[in-house]
C-alpha cells in the first residue's frame, strides 16, 4: 500500500529538522507519549495493522549502493547465524521517504519496484524479501515494524541484551545490533 503526501507540510518540516540518532533503533511503545516528529510519525502507522501491537521498532536507513535482498524480521531475530523468530510475527513493514536519490533507488519487494518519492509511505508484508536497487545521491527512509509480541528475552539469545525488557509506555533508544543487514 502507498500513502503520498503522507505527512503535512508541517510534520515533514518538523520530522526532518528533528535531531535523531541514526545507527541505532528507537523503540517506541504502542502506549508511549510522542516526544518528536519520529514518534509521531511511528505512531500514525498504527492504524493499517489488523491487529495489536505493542509497540514498535524504527531506523534511519542511508544505505551503501549495492544492499542485499532480506526481511527485517531476521535482521532482528538473528544471532551467530542463528535465526530465531517470535511466536507472533509482526504483520508489516513499514517504510517512509524522508529523501529521494538523485536516481535508481526503488525498492524492490519480490517481482514489484517502488520510486522512493519524499514524504511516501509504503507498507508490504514484514516476511517478504526486499531491498534498494542501486542508486546515486542521498536517500534518506525510516523502516518501522511494529511487534505483537516483544521478540524478547529469549533465555540465550541476543534479546536478553542489551535490549532487556521493554513496556508498551515507553520510547528509547537502542543499539543497532543487526548481523543481517541490508548493505
Amino acid at each position: 500500500m502507498i500513502h503520498d503526501d503522507y505527512l503535512s507540510p508541517e510534520s515533514y518540516e518538523e520530522l526532518t529538522s528533528t535531531h535523531l540518532e541514526y545507527g541505532k533503533v528507537h523503540w517506541i511503545g504502542k502506549n508511549s507519549s510522542p516526544a518528536n516528529a519520529l514518534h509521531e510519525l511511528v505512531h500514525s502507522t498504527y492504524k493499517y495493522l489488523s491487529r495489536p501491537a505493542l509497540g514498535a521498532t524504527a531506523w534511519y536507513n542511508i544505505r551503501p549502493i549495492q544492499p542485499k535482498w532480506h526481511n527485517d524480521i531476521d535482521s532482528y531475530c538473528t544471532q551467530n547465524g542463528v535465526t530465531k523468530w517470535p511466536e507472533l510475527l509482526p504483520e508489516l513493514t513499514f517504510l517512509y521517504y524522508v529523501h529521494s536519490p538523485k536516481s535508481g533507488g526503488n525498492l524492490q519487494v519480490e517481482s514489484e519496484e517502488y520510486e522512493p518519492i519524499a514524504n511516501r509511505l509504503l507498507y508490504f508484508d514484514a516476511l517478504l524479501v526486499h531491498r534498494i536497487a542501486p542508486y546515486e545521491g542521498n536517500r534518506v527512509s525510516i523502516g518501522m515494524v511494529w511487534w505483537p509480541e516483544i521478540p524478547f528475552p529469549y533465555d540465550t539469545f541476543r534479546w536478553t541484551e542489551p535490549y532487556g525488557t521493554l513496556s508498551m509506555s515507553e520510547t528509547t533508544v537502542l543499539p543497532r545490533i543487526w548481523e543481517i543487514e541490508d548493505g
